[in-house]
């Protein structure tokens, strides 16, 4: 519900910041693939940019393929030789994307997703920091995936939060009796809660 809102206020030309959170395992690529399939269905364009694995992919990587694919895969002028953060350059080059973002959503309003984004390099976590004070007037929502971390809080504070969480005791139950499997004991079910998170 609170993403279906955001592309509804993302179609009326306001964006908005989706921070998906949750330990490994929870559920979030998922949630962003789901929520990519329904925006592409409801004519959003959607620019995906993954993280990592390691933090040795060059800077920006994710904005790059991320609006590569909103796009006609030209991203080289934004992104061959991006200014080092803190740089002089550094604030025309986050207005520049912006303004690019603002061009590519003249046809159609965007869904652009950082996906995790807790191993991303510092100059992805920046730009996606600048783009989360700009979103307001640009027909884009902007997810950003990541585990729960300090070094995320300012982006996050930008952001409505969907944290994602394992499931407790009574939800494991749950399952387990959908999935025809009954009788499990309160101990065993509190086991398999704890192994698996």
């Amino acid at each position: 519900a609170t993403a279906a809102f955001a592309r509804d206020t993302a179609r009326a030309g306001r964006g908005s910041v989706l921070a998906v959170t949750g330990m490994s395992g929870m559920g979030k690529t998922r949630f962003c693939e789901a929520l990519a399939e329904v925006a592409a269905e409801e004519g959003f364009g959607v620019g995906w940019g993954s993280c990592g694995p390691t933090r040795d992919t060059p800077p920006l990587w994710p904005w790059q393929h991320a609006l590569a694919e909103l796009g006609n895969g030209e991203t080289d002028a934004l992104f061959g030789h991006p200014p080092v953060p803190d740089s002089p350059e550094w604030f025309a080059h986050c207005a520049a994307v912006v303004d690019h973002l603002r061009a590519l959503a003249e046809e159609r309003p965007n869904v652009v997703i950082l996906d995790n984004a807790h191993i991303a390099d510092e100059a992805t976590l920046r730009l996606a920091q600048f783009v989360a004070r700009h979103v307001r007037g640009l027909p884009l929502v902007l997810v950003v995936a990541h585990h729960p971390l300090p070094e995320l809080n300012a982006l996050d504070r930008d952001a409505t939060s969907i944290a994602l969480h394992g499931f407790g005791a009574a939800e494991t139950a749950e399952v387990f009796a959908a999935r025809g499997v009954e009788g499990v004991s309160d101990a065993d079910i509190a086991f398999v809660v704890a192994a698996t998170g």
